[in-house]
């Protein structure tokens, strides 16, 4: 494992309407973040509306946050490659690892193979217009500017994190504490393996018709959509739209019967399977939720 990795800290979640995607992930019972612009996603000076929304969960590395961002990119002012990035249908668009010395990870990576990423830093003041609280962001990011392999990454580091550590935002009515699997459809494990071993300098872990590493307390899985299928109904699959999900997400719950009578007042449907909770795509804004509690 690439020593300037520790953890997997967030995923970037396409979608195409921020009003929409916080109304339902409100509905799931989530705590979420007001509407934060992004230039590079085609907001702010811009002038357009690119942005997310978060849902802030509890991290267990005192140097990492972990939470879902919730992105759009407005297509007539996002840059070209955030914009690719974001016009896939709802899903995995990125998977933010957390880590240090990040130019060494990017030099890194390049003598992998992998295309170079930009450095950038952002160190700003953010008000949050719903409470008026005031919080300084403070980070650095490797940007990538070209297509990386099947699926996008880059890393962060943090130099602020109280921002992303406010109890107001960490609480959530479902029970939720923090997201710790990420499971993504890939037609070519072949390719995802090669990509995984330049990614992280070691080689997944192989079992059957599915690769996973584990970085931290989270971790990545890529399996065929054969086993996809066999693993969920084509009901929980389903999306709003007829399409079928290809990204599901482990969240850990302090109770999965806080979690069920949650979802069921805010009339969400759900399906028990074995000893998780499992929230249709047709639900969730185009990804499966995959609620579970911690094991004794």
């Amino acid at each position: 494992m690439r020593p300037e990795l520790f953890g997997l800290d967030h995923l970037m979640i396409a979608t195409a309407s921020l009003p929409d995607v916080r109304r339902t992930y409100e509905r799931l019972g989530f705590t979420v973040t007001p509407y934060r612009s992004n230039e590079p996603m085609g907001g702010g000076k811009t002038g357009g509306r690119g942005g997310n929304h978060l849902v802030m969960m509890t991290a267990t590395d005192a140097r990492m946050a972990n939470y879902l961002e919730l992105a759009y990119a407005d297509p007539a002012y996002a840059a070209p490659y955030v914009k690719s990035l974001l016009s896939r249908p709802a899903g995995l668009a990125m998977l933010v690892h957390s880590g240090e010395a990040l130019r060494d990870l990017d030099a890194g990576w390049q003598a992998a193979g992998l295309p170079g990423c930009e450095v950038y830093e952002l160190n700003t003041l953010f008000t949050d217009d719903e409470s008026g609280v005031t919080d300084r962001i403070h980070f650095e990011v490797l940007v990538p500017t070209a297509h990386q392999g099947p699926f996008a990454v880059n890393a962060c580091r943090y130099f602020e994190l109280n921002h992303y550590r406010r109890p107001d935002w960490v609480a959530h009515e479902n029970g939720a504490l923090r997201w710790d699997q990420v499971t993504i459809v890939q037609d070519d494990l072949t390719a995802v393996d090669a990509y995984l071993q330049k990614i992280y300098d070691a080689a997944p872990d192989r079992a059957g018709d599915s690769l996973s590493v584990r970085v931290g307390d989270q971790s990545l899985v890529a399996i065929t959509p054969e086993t996809f299928t066999e693993k969920f109904s084509d009901a929980v699959r389903r999306r709003s739209d007829g399409s079928q999900a290809d990204t599901a997400i482990g969240i850990l719950t302090q109770s999965l019967e806080k979690t069920r009578t949650c979802l069921a007042e805010n009339s969400v449907p759900s399906i028990q399977l074995d000893d998780r909770l499992v929230v249709p795509a047709s639900a969730c804004d185009g990804v499966i939720l995959i609620f579970h509690e911690a094991a004794e």
